[in-house]
């Protein structure tokens, strides 16, 4: 009995199920916290099996299948994934059989919203050195038979190289080192620094039509019933899809911190908060 089934209802929100094979785990979503489940395959084989466990599940109206690499974004980017738009990336028994793991997680870490999170169960290798040297052994023997699976890496070290995550000392250990079997774990994603909004923000100025870097960026308005007219005759609008945080209200200033998700061309710099339309006088990154 595997842990997996306690991991995949923690799913909610947006969800991309990395590499969902013959759809194993769509039984196990929590359809009352999820949103969105998205499907990317890239083995085009496994397809119709998925379709038929999305249909038997009742999942047709949540979730949608993508014939894709996860490193493929213009095919990404026409399903709305796209920096900071994820709240969870789900990948079971994935990451041990891509060829390059370490731009994998690179990706899931750059789509993942802030305090979005990673749930993974994947080989490692092994702490212990006997079981790691027949992890070594065993692994030219064992990956051409199942899929390209890989025994020995460090799946760890490969998420760690990924970004600043949360609690990412809450990866479980080898509690059992002798153990050959993947690693559960839940790691938070965490985008920014520690202190992200300090005063000495560079401004950045706005190109026409064109897609900012990913990330927070402070927003100053005025207060909730004056709308300020920005200075370009042409500007973006911001795309934001993620809760609004009140960072430090001051008389006749707010500042709310976004997860900007893209930029499209547009009359004025706007944004909806919480109801509340405004113009932006100034974006800080």
């Amino acid at each position: 009995m595997t842990i997996v089934p306690q991991l995949v209802p923690q799913c909610d929100g947006v969800v991309l199920e990395l590499g969902p094979g013959l759809g194993n785990q769509l039984c196990r979503f929590d359809k009352s916290k999820v949103t969105r489940i998205l499907g990317v395959e890239c083995n085009p084989y496994f397809i119709p099996d998925c379709q038929k466990q999305i249909e038997e599940q009742g999942l047709e109206d949540k979730y949608e299948l993508i014939t894709s690499s996860i490193q493929d974004s213009d095919v990404l980017e026409r399903y709305g994934i796209e920096a900071g738009s994820l709240d969870t990336v789900l990948s079971i028994q994935v990451l041990c059989s891509v060829p390059n793991p370490t731009a994998v997680v690179k990706e899931l870490y750059r789509l993942l919203k802030p305090g979005g999170k990673l749930i993974f169960w994947e080989h490692h290798r092994s702490s212990d050195w006997i079981t790691a040297a027949a992890q070594y052994f065993w692994n030219p023997f064992w990956w051409p038979f199942v899929g390209g699976c890989n025994l020995t890496r460090d799946t760890r070290a490969v998420i760690a190289a990924a970004g600043e995550w949360e609690n990412y000392d809450s990866i479980e250990g080898d509690e059992k080192p002798w153990s050959m079997m993947p690693r559960p774990a839940v790691a938070h994603f965490l985008s920014i620094a520690d202190d992200p909004f300090s005063r000495d923000e560079r401004t950045g100025d706005l190109l026409l039509g064109s897609n900012q870097p990913s990330g927070w960026y402070c927003l100053h308005f005025a207060d909730e019933n004056q709308i300020l007219r920005n200075e370009f005759n042409d500007a973006c609008i911001i795309n934001v899809d993620s809760e609004f945080q009140c960072l430090d209200p001051t008389p006749g200033e707010m500042i709310y911190a976004v997860s900007k998700s893209g930029l499209a061309g547009g009359r004025n710099l706007q944004l909806a908060a919480k109801g509340l339309a405004s113009t932006c006088d100034g974006i800080h990154e």
